[in-house]
């Protein structure tokens, strides 16, 4: 099993790909409740680091169904999955 920060430094090389690749700044991340957990934790939290980092507007779904290395990202605008589009 991957650890946590495997998972969160795989979520911010999509995001850097999908930055450099398309106009939108809003996105909907769904993750394991852990992971959710874990990027919501702190004064500043890792997921508001990376918002301000990409300067993308992220909304957290945590989805109990999600394998903890698991991630998907829906398009706010296009309300559709996006993930496999810049995933490496």
């Amino acid at each position: 099993m991957q650890s946590k920060t495997t998972t969160i430094n795989q979520i911010e090389r999509w995001i850097k790909r999908f930055k450099s690749e398309s106009r939108e700044f809003r996105l909907e991340l769904r993750v394991n409740p852990t992971i959710a957990g874990y990027l919501t934790q702190g004064t500043i939290s890792r997921l508001t680091k990376i918002q301000f980092k990409f300067f993308v507007k992220i909304r957290l779904v945590a989805e109990p169904a999600l394998q903890l290395d698991e991630f998907k990202f829906i398009s706010a605008k296009q309300q559709k999955e996006i993930t496999d589009l810049f995933r490496s």
